[in-house]
């Protein structure tokens, strides 16, 4: 229970833009989640099914996080390490595989918005 409310403050203060406090809750839900994590093909919720909220998320949250922040290598860390835990409670590997494209979409489109402003700063060069 209290891993679930960690999250939901870490993300209000990320909401706020005290990108400190949200990194400490975020972080602090990730370690005590560490502590917790399920039976292999056991699909546990941090409060109620319908929230949608397993015992990976924590990680994963976090890893969103530092994406948030410009951090990829630790997010993509953080991705890896939630996989193989995830992968054997969820047998299913659609999601991680949707976590790895999206990861690697994001660091595309930051390199392409890059060069587009540095050909926009060449061409007013002119």
């Amino acid at each position: 229970m209290m891993i679930y409310y960690q999250l939901l403050t870490g993300e209000q203060y990320e909401k706020t833009d005290d990108y400190e406090l949200a990194e400490s809750f975020f972080t602090a839900a990730y370690q005590e989640a560490k502590k917790h994590l399920p039976a292999k093909h056991h699909k546990y919720y941090l409060l109620k099914q319908q929230n949608q909220r397993t015992f990976f998320d924590p990680i994963d949250r976090l890893a969103y996080f530092y994406l948030t922040i410009g951090n990829l290598k630790r997010a993509a860390q953080l991705f890896q390490e939630s996989k193989v835990p995830r992968d054997d409670s969820f047998p299913s590997t659609a999601f991680t595989e949707f976590i790895r494209l999206w990861v690697w979409a994001r660091i595309i489109s930051k390199r392409i918005n890059t060069t587009k402003r540095m050909l926009n700063l060449a061409w007013r060069n002119k």
